[in-house]
């Protein structure tokens, strides 16, 4: 009897914590990249998953930039040439105009609030969103060629 309790405990948090994480199988990175995110690929989407929390503005921006650097470098190492940023409130392929380091930067320290992240713009949590759970969840979708009318990222 304690044994089939036991299962079921274990089934119960099993189902209880699938969703917090993001989704998809995980894949190898080359060590030369470094070990700074997990990759998790789901259908054509990437997500960049920053191993390190955050809470303060000043870290974000700092790891949020590191993630796109990571997630460009990674796309030309497989033959990419373009990447959209797919987040829930960062979406290229939805119209988001912004497509480099620089502008993103600038965006981010205008929603962005010193000493309290809760008040940042992009902090809301959820495995759509630019924050998940405290830690950077970059997601991207990679393109060989430009497409017409949306801002793509130069890899």
């Amino acid at each position: 009897m304690k044994k089939i309790l036991v299962y079921l405990m274990i089934a119960i948090a099993a189902i209880g914590f699938s969703g917090c994480a993001s989704s998809g199988t995980k894949v190898k990175v080359p060590s030369s990249m470094g070990t700074d995110f997990v990759v998790l690929k789901n259908g054509n989407v990437y997500t960049f998953a920053g191993k390190k929390e955050v809470k303060k503005t000043k870290e974000i921006k700092s790891e949020v930039i590191k993630a796109i650097y990571f997630a460009k470098k990674y796309g030309k190492k497989n033959g990419y040439r373009y990447m959209a940023i797919v987040n829930k409130n960062i979406n290229n392929l939805a119209g988001y105009p912004i497509n480099n380091v620089n502008s993103f930067s600038r965006l981010l320290e205008l929603n962005g609030n010193e000493n309290n992240y809760n008040k940042f713009r992009f902090s809301r949590k959820g495995s759509d969103y630019l924050l998940h759970m405290d830690y950077v969840n970059l997601k991207v979708v990679y393109f060989k060629e430009p497409m017409p009318g949306l801002f793509l990222w130069k890899l």
